[in-house]
């Protein structure tokens, strides 16, 4: 028996969950006691009830995609391993260090119990994946970084923090990178694992989808907010990201 639990937040996408997030982990044998599902309201728990029957765990909880990160921290209790999943993570992915090619890795499992470990180790209690599922991205020799290193939102894990809250819908997962580095001073990161999703996808926790408006704005403050952490920068195609600065070595 697993000694985490897995949280996944969804809104409007009762389909795309059970054809992906929930194959994925069947293909990665996590029972599905473990799972809970967190939907926005009882209309929505319905519509999920009738798409993915009753074998799994579905609590009503907040619609946006803060609200319900910060409702999830709070129904668990403080120190619990929480593996938090999004509804549209098709497989997991592991680089080779030529950087040619990913080959589809079924130990989300062990994955998840090391980084746990990682976490207990150092003092840690934040770990999650490399951001690229680009095969170049994933070649990195260092496998394990424990420095300042974004943690995406799609798959990650937590030993639950509950005075830990984000509040920046669209860069949630930089705010909450931020907030465990700073109180616990590192996080840790696998940089040869990816997790395969949709970005601005219909649905999920923001109902109108993730924009790069909101998402510009939201960057754009949480760079202000933690200046000595993160510095804002523009891609040739005007779309607006966040650099992490380096604080210390490996």
């Amino acid at each position: 028996m697993s000694d985490f639990v897995v949280a996944i937040p969804s809104y409007e996408r009762p389909k795309e969950l059970n054809k992906k997030t929930l194959s994925m982990l069947k293909d990665n044998n996590i029972s599905k006691n473990i799972i809970t599902i967190f939907v926005a309201n009882s209309e929505q728990k319905k519509i999920y009830e009738e798409e993915i029957g009753t074998d799994y765990k579905i609590v009503v909880g907040v619609k946006g995609m803060s609200a319900i990160r910060n409702f999830i921290s709070n129904y668990y209790p403080s120190g619990k391993k929480i593996l938090f999943i999004d509804d549209d993570i098709s497989r997991i992915v592991k680089g080779e260090s030529s950087g040619m090619k990913l080959s589809h890795a079924y130990n989300l499992k062990t994955l998840a119990t090391n980084g746990f470990n990682l976490c207990k180790k150092h003092g840690y209690h934040l770990w999650g994946l490399h951001p690229s599922s680009n095969p170049r991205s994933l070649k990195s020799s260092n496998l394990v970084t424990n420095e300042l290193r974004y943690i995406i939102g799609a798959l990650y894990g937590v030993i639950n923090d509950k005075s830990i809250k984000v509040s920046l819908d669209s860069a949630e997962d930089y705010e909450r990178t931020l907030k465990y580095y700073i109180k616990y001073g590192g996080v840790i990161r696998f940089n040869s694992y990816a997790a395969y999703t949709t970005f601005y996808a219909k649905g999920g926790m923001e109902s109108a989808g993730r924009t790069s408006t909101k998402e510009d704005s939201d960057k754009r403050a949480l760079a202000r907010k933690y200046s000595q952490y993160a510095e804002v920068y523009t891609r040739g195609s005007g779309r607006t990201e966040i650099r992490l600065k380096a604080q210390g070595k490996d």
